[in-house]
């Protein structure tokens, strides 16, 4: 198992049509662990709808990515992408990371390019402030202790329309915007203590700090 830790990983990607990719690839079975890393500043890979990537991108059957206590930010793409982005059966499971300020979707489950047999968990993870929606479902995706808040040109796009034939999530112990059934759900304001300058920490009286 490949371990990469206490790494900036910035100005990557960027490739071209039929190209995948992003700040970390894994594809080929790989299953790396990554911790502490920030990883800001990438492109996803693909070009005008063809292949994709993004900050974390993982594609192909049996990869799968671990992703702990990082940042992902500031991704942008001219395809299809996510600031963490599976597709063709990749996986990926995060605890505890931020996926903030992207330029795209904040978490991909799937692709057109790909197909929908993807996976990802969110565990203690803050998907908030990304242009396009929060987490977009082609794929299954569980969330579990986390904030989803603020997604979308409208604020309001945290979620993804999905079929159930081609998807599925599920979400527990959560603070989501708008609301979402599941054990636990609460829809409130996070109170960040200074988002606007990057600071995503919770205030002490947040509904979140203590719960889980």
């Amino acid at each position: 198992t490949t371990l990469l830790m206490n790494f900036t990983v910035t100005n990557s990607g960027g490739f071209g049509e039929n190209d995948w990719g992003g700040g970390v690839f894994v594809k080929g079975g790989s299953k790396p662990i990554l911790d502490s890393l920030i990883i800001d500043g990438n492109i996803g890979g693909g070009l005008y709808g063809s292949s994709g990537g993004g900050g974390l991108c993982v594609i192909y059957n049996g990869s799968k990515a671990n992703i702990n206590n990082s940042i992902i930010s500031n991704t942008t793409s001219e395809s299809e992408s996510g600031a963490l982005f599976a597709c063709i059966g990749g996986e990926i499971k995060a605890t505890n990371c931020a996926i903030i300020n992207n330029n795209i979707i904040g978490v991909s489950a799937g692709c057109n390019s790909g197909g929908y047999n993807n996976a990802i968990e969110l565990i203690n993870c803050t998907v908030t402030d990304n242009s396009n929606t929060g987490i977009y479902i082609f794929g299954d995706v569980s969330v579990s202790s986390s904030i989803i808040y603020n997604n979308g040109w409208n604020g309001q796009d945290n979620f993804s329309d999905f079929d159930e034939n081609w998807g599925s999530l599920l979400v527990s112990n959560s603070l989501v915007q708008g609301g979402y059934e599941g054990e636990g759900n609460i829809d409130a304001d996070p109170l960040f203590c200074n988002p606007d300058s990057g600071d995503y920490t919770l205030a002490e009286n947040s509904p979140c700090v203590g719960t889980g």
